[in-house]
Formats: structure tokens, sequence, C-alpha cells
């Protein structure tokens, strides 16, 4: 019993990890920060030789070594000889996140020492800045010239200032987070180096120009953080024949110029972007959805509402019953529509309220409505949230289901009688009590 008892003991004291192969612990380390994998050495000998050829960097200073200097020198220390003592014939990613107050020269070498022939694929790298204008990082030429990348992220108080050649045949995926243009020119000559891109993330909180290029990106996601005023617009000119997934969040009054012939998806957020040359650019694509579209009103005003001849999935929050006809006009190929409010939207602006409760089903909801309908009621808001799922032809309805607050149900039970009469063979679910009234 007792030898039992000490072969269990013996085997939970084993160290099975460092039995592991060197491959896959590097593989395991190469996850986690750049100090705790230092930090592994103190598990064994073995394991003093094994986080230097980890192929993976990852420095985040924390604030204490933004405002104690002792502590600012030794985060400074420890960069250096962790990429003086990584053995690892590739860097495969390098992480770094820091403040700009290491200076320029010091911060670019970090980048240099891992980018520049280490066969680096993924860079990500966050700056914030510790005073004005000047103190933006300038990022090493070299940067845009490494051959193996293939994911580079930018964020922060970054200067993008690109003055000599761009080659990163390899990158995939770029974002680019509030960082600084040098001039309206720099992310389309950047875009130029970048000749396999599928994925672009831009968000921007200064008013400048974006011109956009890119004849393989397939997803792009662009914001813009701020407002301008009533008579200036930011012009945006996005040539992306691949492009399949779009997604906008603007409060800025945008001139859109775009070439989106291919797109299948898009999420469009904000009240202040041109109606009528948005829509026209999104006249192709099978999935839509628009959060707060008063904005829209002007396009149906004018006359120029488009048609969706792709359309097959349509999401419309903070809508009114003009543009939601519209819709239902123009979309013959319609399968889905959600109709309903934001309560994130009206906590972030408070005030804004663009839905217009309608006197009675219209017309064009009936004469589409030829699948299903499941409706959700907002009893904090008194508003509907419509779900259905149509046909183009002239059925009638299958099946309706009404979830709503009894007090919206009273006032629409003229409407929802008449929906009852299209049902033909499923049940009608409402409230316990409600048809007795």
């Amino acid at each position: 019993m007792a030898d039992s008892t000490s072969l269990s003991l013996k085997a939970d004291q084993d160290d099975r990890i460092s039995d592991l192969p060197d491959a896959l612990i590097h593989r395991i380390l190469s996850f986690l920060p750049t100090k705790m994998v230092v930090a592994t050495s103190l598990l064994s000998k073995r394991w003093v030789s094994v986080w230097t050829s980890v192929p993976a960097l990852d420095f985040h200073d924390s604030y204490i070594y933004r405002r104690c200097l002792e502590a600012k020198m030794k985060f400074m220390q420890f960069v250096y000889n962790a990429l003086l003592r990584n053995k690892s014939g590739s860097v495969e990613r390098f992480r770094l996140h820091c403040n700009a107050n290491y200076g320029q020269s010091c911060i670019n070498a970090w980048i240099c020492s891992a980018a520049v022939d280490r066969g680096l694929q993924e860079a990500d790298i966050s700056v914030s800045k510790a005073g004005g204008e000047e103190s933006l990082l300038k990022l090493p030429s070299g940067l845009f010239l490494v051959k193996t990348l293939k994911i580079l992220k930018l964020e922060g108080d970054i200067m993008v200032d690109l003055r000599g050649p761009i080659s990163l045949p390899s990158l995939k995926i770029l974002h680019l987070r509030l960082v600084n243009y040098a001039n309206d020119e720099c992310l389309g000559s950047l875009l130029s180096g970048c000749l396999v891109l599928q994925e672009l993330v831009v968000v921007e909180r200064k008013t400048v120009n974006l011109n956009i290029s890119s004849p393989s990106l397939e997803s792009l996601s662009l914001t813009t953080i701020g407002s301008t005023s009533s008579q200036h617009k930011v012009k945006v000119n996005i040539d992306a024949p691949a492009l399949k997934q779009f997604k906008l969040q603007t409060q800025i009054k945008l001139d859109l110029y775009v070439n989106l012939s291919c797109l299948i998806t898009a999420d469009i957020m904000g009240g202040s972007q041109g109606g009528t040359q948005l829509l026209a650019a999104l006249s192709r694509v099978k999935s839509l959805r628009f959060l707060r579209i008063d904005h829209l009103a002007f396009a149906v005003a004018a006359g120029s509402f488009p048609s969706f001849v792709n359309l097959t999935r349509l999401e419309l929050y903070n809508a009114n019953w003009v543009v939601v006809s519209q819709f239902l006009q123009h979309s013959n190929k319609l399968e889905t529509l959600d109709v309903g409010t934001s309560m994130m939207f009206t906590k972030l602006i408070p005030g804004v309220n663009c839905w217009t409760q309608p006197d009675e089903v219209p017309l064009c909801f009936m004469s589409c409505l030829t699948k299903s309908v499941e409706d959700n009621g907002n009893t904090h808001r008194n508003i509907f949230v419509f779900r259905f799922k149509a046909l183009h032809s002239q059925e009638i309805v299958d099946d309706v289901q009404v979830l709503a607050d009894l007090s919206t149900l009273i006032q629409m039970k003229a409407q929802f009688l008449i929906l009852m009469a299209w049902v033909r063979s499923s049940s009608v679910h409402f409230p316990s009590g409600f048809l007795a009234m």
C-alpha cells in the first residue's frame, strides 16, 4: 500500500510538460507575452534555453513603466535583452504595445530587430503618444518591405509617412486604427504595395480623404469617429471590384465614389452619409443591414431609390415606414426582413428616435408577407420588431406569430384581425385573453 502511494506521488510530481518536444513547447509559449515566457526559465535548467528559441515576441509596457523612470529603463533593457537573446531562426509574430516616450530611434530599433530578415509573418504595433504632434512615431521604411509579412496591425499615434518603395507581396490582412497620415495619398500608396490584400480595417478620427483601391480586397471595414460641419464632406473613393463584405460606421458626411460590383453583405451604421450614393453602391448586395436610416428618406424624396435585384436579407433599425415601403417595393427576391429599433444606438445619442409607428398595416407589407411573420414587441419603447420570411410569389401566409405588449396589441387589434384572414393553415399566437377583448 505504501509503495502504491509513493508511486502515485512520484507520478504527480513528474514534469510532464518538459517531456514534450521542443517544437510543441515553442508553439505553446508563442501565445504568451514574452515576459511570461522568460519567467518559465525558472521551472528547470532545460527551460533556460527553451524560451530563447520561441518564434514570437510580445511586449506590452504597463502604466507604471510610463510614470516611473526606473521602471521605464527596466522595460527598455528587458526588450533589448529579449531581442538579442532570441535565437529563433525566424520571428513569426511580433507584438509591441508601448508609449512613444521611449523615443523614435529606440522603438524603431526594436521593430527592425524583429522584422528585418527574420521571416516575420505577423506584426501588431500600437503606440500612445506622450505629448504633441511631434511625438508621433514614424515607422521604419524596412517594415514596408518585409516579403513574408501576412498580417499588419497598426494602431494609435503612428505617422504613416511613406516616401520610399512599398512591397508587401504576402500581406493579406491590414488593420489601421486611429493612425495618422502624412497626406491623402499615403493610404493609397500603402495599398498599392499589397498585391494580395484580402481584409482591410480602417478606423479614422480625422477628416482626411480616403482612397481605397485594391483589386484583391474581399472585406472592408471603415469607421470614422467624430463629425464634420454641414459644409464639409470627406471624399471616400473605394475601388474594390472583388469586395464581398463591407462595413461602414460614420457620422461624417461622405462623398462616396465606389466600385463594389461583387458585394454580398453590407453593414451600415450612421445617419449622415449621402443616402442616394450609398444606396446605388449597395444595390447588388444579397444581405444588407442599416442602423439608423433616416437619411435614406432623401433618396425616397428624390425619387432615386434603386432596385435591389439580389437582396434576400434586410435588417433596418430606427426606420420609418416610408423607407421600409420602398425597400419592399424594390426588392423582389427578399426572403427575410427585420425592422426594429436599436436601444444601443438611442443610448449613444439621447433623443434620437427615428421610428414612425404606422396607423395601419401598409399595403406593401401585406403584399410581400407571403411566408411567415415573427413579431417581437418591445415593451420599453412600445415598438414592433418585425421578422418575416417572404416569397415574391402571391401565396397566402402560412403562419403568423404575434408577441408584443398588451397595450400595443389592443391599439393594433384591427390590423391583426386583418392579418388573420391571410392565415391558411397554421395557428396565430396571441397573449392569453386578447381575442376575447
